[in-house]
């Protein structure tokens, strides 16, 4: 069994450096300013995805009964995006 992990600062930044990664591969056949328009936004698009199709990937696998209890889904949520102490 593995022990929980606290997300950390870190955590967010290596998460955003692959689609910075990929804005900055897609950008770089038109220079620096399209490196920054093609890997700014890219995070957050998918970030935006993943907020929506949460609920939605929750339902499913209740649907399934494979989810666990909706209070500790959101405790879960909650807890890891909580500022570090």
């Amino acid at each position: 069994m593995t022990s929980p992990h606290r997300m950390t600062a870190s955590d967010g930044l290596l998460a955003a450096a692959g689609p910075l990664a990929i804005g900055a591969i897609v950008g770089m056949q038109r220079g620096a300013v399209a490196i920054a328009h093609g890997s700014l936004p890219l995070p957050l698009i998918l970030a935006g995805v993943t907020a929506v199709m949460l609920p939605a990937l929750y339902i499913a696998t209740s649907l399934m009964g494979a989810a666990p209890p909706a209070a500790r889904v959101g405790d879960a949520v909650l807890r890891d995006f909580a500022p570090a102490a």
